[in-house]
């Protein structure tokens, strides 16, 4: 039986940025990962910028193999393609939408994605938000990307309707 990821963090009461670190579950301690990093940050290279979500994970000494970026958004701008979806799973007036995502080669195929996209949701229900593809927006959602909305690994950490997903209470 798989252990669950356990995640601890830290907010900085002046900026409300959050840091953390999630533990290594065996899964990916056996592939030689070590715990993800990931943050919430209103700055980008110094600059105001809308409030966004960044997960990587990370192997000392090598690049990191995969990434979530998400941004806040509000929920009353969700496409009619994902609204029924959300308004099954949430109340929340704001959404983080997952505008960019990338497991690297070798990597695929692990269930790495999965945890990134887990990662951030976690991030996003401290404000009790849910995620969302970037189709939702009117963008594009990869087949990869997809592929992870649509995983059973996805599937047990989260309510998931559609490219919308919310974290499950435990």
């Amino acid at each position: 039986m798989a252990h669950a990821p356990r995640f601890s963090f830290r907010v900085d009461p002046k900026t409300g940025a959050v840091r953390g670190h999630l533990s290594s579950a065996p899964s990916i301690s056996s592939i030689g990962f070590y715990p993800a990093s990931f943050g919430r940050d209103s700055y980008v290279r110094g600059k105001e910028a809308p409030e966004f979500l960044r997960v990587e994970l990370v192997k000392e000494g090598e690049k990191p193999p995969g990434f979530v970026l998400a941004r806040k958004l509000d929920a009353s701008d969700v496409n009619k393609h994902c609204r029924k979806g959300l308004e099954e799973l949430s109340r929340s007036p704001i959404v983080y939408l997952v505008y960019a995502s990338a497991v690297h080669h070798p990597h695929r195929g692990q269930g790495l994605g999965a945890l990134l996209y887990a990662t951030a949701l976690v991030l996003a229900s401290l404000e009790g938000a849910p995620i969302v593809a970037d189709d939702c927006f009117g963008g594009i959602t990869s087949e990869l990307a997809s592929q992870v909305w649509r995983s059973r690994a996805l599937a047990e950490v989260a309510h998931v309707r559609g490219n919308v997903a919310v974290l499950k209470r435990q």
